[in-house]
């Protein structure tokens, strides 16, 4: 089950069984505390949805992270607000630098001249 949250406090107060996928929505700049979430829930799958991707980001994305989802703003005014490709560029580094697979949404297309990754995060548990 995936749970995609605006307002990450809301989990704070709930328990999820591990195959619960818990993902915040930030839209760029400082809006949340990353470090809070990814610290609370352990055993899930974590991920960030930077849907839509509105403004560069300024915090750093925690190392617990198992997935990041890049997305641009579709719909009405849409044209307004598109994500720069260094905005993307710098959000897949961090990724890169800490081995986190990273789902482009197709709607990127035409702000990021490269190709789109579309990576999921690796279900396989370790053997111990």
């Amino acid at each position: 089950f995936l749970f995609l949250t605006k307002n990450p406090a809301s989990y704070y107060n709930l328990e999820f069984p591990e195959n619960c996928w818990l993902g915040v929505t930030d839209t760029g700049g400082d809006t949340f505390p990353l470090d809070d979430f990814s610290e609370t829930f352990k055993p899930n799958i974590k991920f960030i949805s930077f849907e839509p991707l509105l403004a560069p980001l300024v915090t750093f994305i925690p190392l617990d992270i198992n997935w990041i989802i890049i997305g641009a703003l579709t719909g009405y005014n849409s044209q307004k607000y598109q994500p720069k490709p260094q905005w993307i560029k710098e959000i897949l580094e961090q990724a890169d630098r800490n081995k986190i697979p990273v789902f482009m949404k197709n709607n990127l297309k035409p702000y990021w001249k490269g190709k789109l990754r579309q990576e999921f995060p690796d279900l396989r548990k370790e053997e111990k």
